[in-house]
């Protein structure tokens, strides 16, 4: 009955009367029901300011000093969470939010050695990689962390009625 529940939710869209009522009865001392989705989980790969600027040298023909500029890379990881709260005696929604947060991590590639800095690749997350060298992207429990705590901060902030 509950993985019922949890997969139309899952699947986006508000859960109607129908669905609940179900969920009601069996969770008679249950009043309030909320239901948290990952919308969206974006990472992305931006190229350091200083690394642009010696690549547009190097196209307008400029004169370029090779290694002149240590270049930097930039990942950021974006989630967008959605946040439910239904009335199980009503059988209806009664609050929703979204809140987007992101982490970015800063990898700079050093003259010397040429490697990024931090390394180490976590275990299970997306890597992305850059001139042959994996680059960790932003932990997601911490991103998902952040945005669960801006819709928390929002749902405390909601007057009684």
């Amino acid at each position: 009955l509950l993985a019922a529940v949890l997969g139309a939710f899952a699947r986006g869209g508000v859960l109607r009367p129908a669905q609940l009522a179900p969920l009601a009865g069996a969770l008679g001392e249950v009043r309030f029901l909320a239901l948290a989705r990952v919308e969206k989980d974006e990472i992305t790969l931006h190229e350091g300011v200083e690394a642009a600027v010696e690549k547009q040298r190097a196209r307008d023909g400029r004169d370029v000093h090779a290694g002149s500029l240590d270049p930097a890379l930039k990942t950021r990881r974006k989630l967008t969470v959605t946040l439910d709260v239904y009335d199980l005696a009503a059988g209806r929604s009664v609050w929703t939010a979204t809140a987007e947060r992101h982490r970015d991590e800063l990898y700079n590639f050093t003259a010397q050695d040429g490697q990024a800095r931090p390394p180490v690749v976590p275990e299970g997350e997306p890597v992305i990689t850059a001139d042959g060298r994996p680059l960790p992207t932003a932990d997601f429990t911490r991103v998902l962390g952040d945005a669960c705590q801006a819709l928390a901060q929002r749902l405390l902030a909601v007057p009684a009625p």
